[in-house]
């Protein structure tokens, strides 16, 4: 179990009875914001959604707690099943941890919906700009046209996507040759669904991929620079993706996406001079 997932149960103990979902989602958020608790652990990452601050991981894993059997959920509340299994669990947390989680319940684990709403609304505007509850003044970023790159190497479902919309990225354009992953998020089906909720398109070239088996056995920079070579001699055969792909860079603001999060190590990065000598837009990696 991760530590995070501790930490939600911990918050169920401190409330003490079953919590909207909702309102549990709020209380982490400020979890994150308000205390040292993102410092100290691998924690959840939010991005503004239709009720405020949202996290998809966080909603996974509230799934996988339930088919553990330590939290039962329904379509508006979540419980604890067994108030000893989840203090059994908890006891590892360090005491700042535990310190962060109990204020916080608190502060405002015995706040109204209203409430817990006009504190992280007014507190953090930027996670209700897309807000069903409230007509917000907001204006969504929205980036210049570039050859716009990232990788979502150490980055969580949430943080990526709250980094698009900081960014004002339109559209996602997935260079990998296969697109799955085992980090949670970041698998085609998934990822496409999440982007499609905040409003960002998505799209996935394989043809402007690497083949799995000519990344194996890549440890040194002799590797990858033989790699690299071997990607740009047989890059001009995929025309017709290159056509695509440039024609969507000049559409609206899109970013290429891959996993390593230093581009110089990632084929994209080849990609992305080719596409910028195509288009006539400048590369930027976010």
């Amino acid at each position: 179990m991760l530590a995070r997932e501790r930490v939600v149960l911990l918050c169920l103990l401190e409330t003490g009875r079953p919590v909207g979902k909702l309102a549990l989602v709020k209380l982490l958020f400020l979890m994150r914001q308000e205390t040292v608790l993102g410092r100290l652990l691998p924690f959840y990452d939010f991005v503004p959604y239709q009720y405020g601050p949202f996290s998809f991981v966080l909603y996974h894993e509230l799934a996988r707690l339930g088919v553990a059997g330590l939290v039962v959920e329904d379509k508006e509340t979540v419980g604890l099943v067994s108030r000893g299994e989840a203090v059994e669990a908890t006891q590892q947390l360090p005491g700042p941890v535990r310190e962060a989680v109990a204020g916080i319940v608190r502060q405002h684990g015995g706040k109204d919906w209203q409430g817990l709403v006009d504190y992280v609304y007014g507190r953090y505007p930027w996670f209700a700009g897309r807000s069903k509850l409230r007509k917000l003044p907001h204006r969504p970023a929205r980036a210049g046209l570039a050859v716009h790159t990232l990788g979502y190497e150490g980055r969580s479902l949430d943080a990526f996507l709250n980094l698009l919309m900081e960014k004002g990225i339109a559209r996602i354009i997935d260079v990998r040759r296969n697109a799955y992953s085992m980090k949670y998020g970041f698998s085609a089906k998934v990822l496409s669904s999440a982007l499609e909720k905040c409003g960002v398109k998505y799209v996935h070239i394989p043809e402007l991929g690497i083949p799995s088996d000519r990344r194996a056995d890549l440890s040194t920079e002799g590797d990858y620079a033989r790699l690299f070579a071997y990607y740009e001699s047989v890059l001009p055969q995929a025309e017709k993706a290159l056509t695509t792909a440039g024609s969507l860079l000049n559409q609206g603001p899109s970013a290429l996406l891959c996993f390593e999060a230093d581009p110089g190590m990632c084929h994209r990065s080849r990609l992305a001079r080719v596409l910028a000598s195509r288009t006539g837009l400048e590369v930027v990696n976010l």
